[in-house]
């Protein structure tokens, strides 16, 4: 599917996928959407690219309400999960949508990483999560 993705332009000739088919965290209710269906991109590349952009949009979304309510721009992008890393095009639209270079972890089980992160400070080898955030994480760009 990305292969086909890839070969579809940005903007997916007018397809439109909004994807948050089980809802949201603020409306559980809301549901997905897919639009502007033509005999042209009525296709699996179209729609995968569709899918993927819709995605990146959700999460784009999701930082523009912190950066509404802190008024702090991100300067860095780094990625937790398989969802970007395994997925190279879909790191790169979320990429170009935030105007920032992806970079990952170079530890591959985020939220058990995160756990020891933590531990780590109860247990006194860090005085708090920045330093131990400092010293323990890695990042890289490649996935």
């Amino acid at each position: 599917m990305n292969e086909l993705a890839r070969e579809v332009p940005s903007g997916a000739d007018g397809l439109f996928c909004e994807p948050r088919f089980s809802g949201t965290r603020l409306d559980p209710a809301v549901r997905g959407s897919i639009t502007g269906l033509s005999p042209h991109n009525f296709n699996a590349g179209h729609l995968a690219r569709a899918v993927l952009e819709g995605m990146s949009r959700s999460l784009f979304d999701g930082i523009q309400a912190i950066i509404n309510v802190t008024a702090n721009r991100p300067t860095k992008l780094i990625a937790a999960g398989n969802g970007l890393r395994e997925n190279p095009l879909l790191a790169e639209i979320v990429s170009q949508a935030f105007s920032l270079r992806m970079q990952f972890t170079k530890h591959r089980e985020e939220a058990a990483f995160g756990a020891v992160l933590v531990a780590s400070v109860g247990a006194k080898v860090f005085a708090n999560l920045e330093d131990a955030a400092k010293t323990l994480i890695h990042t890289t760009t490649d996935a």
